[in-house]
């Protein structure tokens, strides 16, 4: 684990540390100020579980190299400049659960077919993404389509073994009503889609009944109709 979070480093990111995800499980670095271009160096067989580069001055595309990161369970990159489409493509990572891209400069409307099968949050707020939201697009998030938020007591053993040995404690932060709350264990928190402030338009899909377990969803300061 790395986490350089909350000081007051800058300059950008080497390289060097794409080949670090293939012995890295969390790597954290909140809150400083690093700026530029994110590397895309993220190798094939990546361990990482966990990036969190929010807080930053980082700017451009999302590295296409993430896609390496078949073990994401969390990507972390609100509060930055970057620059960019939806990354639909990022919907091929199977363990994601959590991604949040708030406070950004993405744009466009979302396009492509996008699984995200384990995803449970998502906040796409405060960007530049517009255009119509396509009918059928959340029916493949699998993992809100349950109402049951429970998590077995295997499941919960395996996530305690896993964080004693690695010694990563994961936390995410989400913003509900305004209110910014810490949650520790991305697999107990509520599911949550946040698409406000955009400039999305059309009907409210009728297929977000579909998804059961969802707990909070703000659409506020768009224009649908």
């Amino acid at each position: 684990m790395l986490d350089l979070s909350f000081n007051n480093m800058s300059g950008t990111l080497p390289s060097c540390l794409g080949i670090l995800s293939n012995s890295l499980v969390s790597l954290i670095r909140k809150r400083n100020n690093f700026h530029g271009k994110m590397m895309n160096a993220f190798m094939l067989g990546s361990l990482l579980t966990e990036l969190d580069l929010s807080g930053n001055r980082f700017t451009g595309l999302l590295p296409r190299s993430l896609t390496n990161c078949t073990n994401l369970e969390i990507l972390s990159l609100e509060d930055n400049s970057f620059h960019d489409a939806f990354p639909s493509w990022l919907g091929s990572l199977p363990e994601l659960q959590v991604l949040v891209l708030r406070s950004n400069k993405f744009y466009g409307p979302i396009q492509g077919y996008s699984q995200f099968p384990k995803l449970r949050n998502i906040d796409l707020s405060n960007n530049n993404f517009s255009g119509q939201l396509h009918q059928n697009y959340f029916q493949t998030w699998h993992a809100m389509s349950s109402d049951d938020l429970g998590v077995s007591s295997a499941m919960e053993s395996e996530i305690s073994s896993r964080i004693v040995f690695t010694y990563v404690k994961y936390t995410v932060t989400l913003i509900h009503k305004g209110v910014k709350t810490e949650y520790d264990r991305i697999l107990t928190i509520d599911m949550s889609i946040d698409l406000s402030r955009n400039n999305f338009e059309g009907e409210i899909l009728a297929s977000l009944q579909d998804l059961r377990g969802l707990q909070a969803l703000n659409l506020s300061y768009n224009h649908f109709s």
